[in-house]
């Protein structure tokens, strides 16, 4: 009898034993499940924050270009008055040419019905110094409207590249004719151009680089300055082994902009 209990209890100590283990591995699961998902809820929680960070830095771009539009509005309204004006100065004087050259021509009649009399030579000579007077006035007021005409053609040139400067503002897309790669920052994937606002680089438009004949890689214009700008590599781009380098030519792709990568 003792030793049927003591094989009993030493059944329930073995049993007690192994659900013990159990309980403790599944215990120990259940910390390391545990661990791994606040580790994974944090890396979420720093990915929203980087997500509202960048949110409120497309805001002030969105701000800050919507103001550059309107100041550009407004001088694209200037230079059409300004167009409008030269157009009704240049219309005046043609007409004191033409007023001019009309006097011209009836005192060219009055001098042939004067003919050869002797009694009318001082004023031959008066109506052909004014004759000579007229056709002066005359050479200056062709020469005014040709002036006029020149700085009408200017201003209207001017205004064109105003107006397709603030559309490819519009559209998302840099102007410029080329620029050179300054500097370049691998680990961070990024670089720096030799061009910026006032050459016509236009934030979030894509770039690409070229050596010679060939395309090394694109870029994503994220920062710009007046005279200088940062864009961003865009990895699936990079051309083979060709690596991007100081003094690469860089031209705009004529396409709409797309998220930054």
């Amino acid at each position: 009898m003792a030793n049927t209990f003591g094989i009993l209890a030493a059944l329930v100590l073995a049993f007690a034993a192994y659900v013990a283990s159990k309980n403790k591995d599944s215990l120990n699961e259940e910390i390391v499940k545990i661990k791994s998902e606040s580790a994974s809820l944090k890396r979420n929680e720093k990915t929203f924050s980087d997500l509202v960070a960048e949110v409120a830095d497309l805001d002030g771009q969105t701000k800050d270009f919507e103001a550059e539009t309107k100041v550009k509005q407004g001088e694209i309204q200037k230079q059409q008055l300004k167009n409008s004006d030269i157009e009704t100065q240049i219309a005046d004087k043609e007409a004191e040419a033409k007023e001019a050259e009309a006097t011209a021509d009836r005192a060219d009649e009055i001098l042939k019905e004067l003919g050869d009399a002797r009694d009318l030579i001082p004023e031959l000579k008066r109506l052909k110094s004014s004759l000579a007077d007229l056709d002066d006035q005359l050479s200056v007021r062709q020469a005014e409207v040709s002036t006029l005409e020149n700085n009408k053609t200017t201003s209207t040139t001017e205004s064109k590249d105003l107006s397709k400067q603030l559309s490819s503002r519009n559209t998302g897309k840099s102007y410029f004719v080329s620029a050179r790669i300054r500097s370049v920052y691998r680990n961070w994937g990024f670089v720096t151009l030799s061009a910026g606002d006032s050459a016509g680089v236009v934030a979030k438009s894509k770039l690409k680089v070229l050596r010679g004949d060939e395309e090394v890689c694109q870029l994503i214009v994220t920062a710009v300055e007046t005279n200088s700008a940062a864009a961003n590599i865009i990895p699936s781009s990079i051309k083979g082994e060709l690596d991007i380098s100081i003094g690469d030519v860089v031209v705009p792709i004529d396409e709409a902009p797309t998220a930054q990568q």
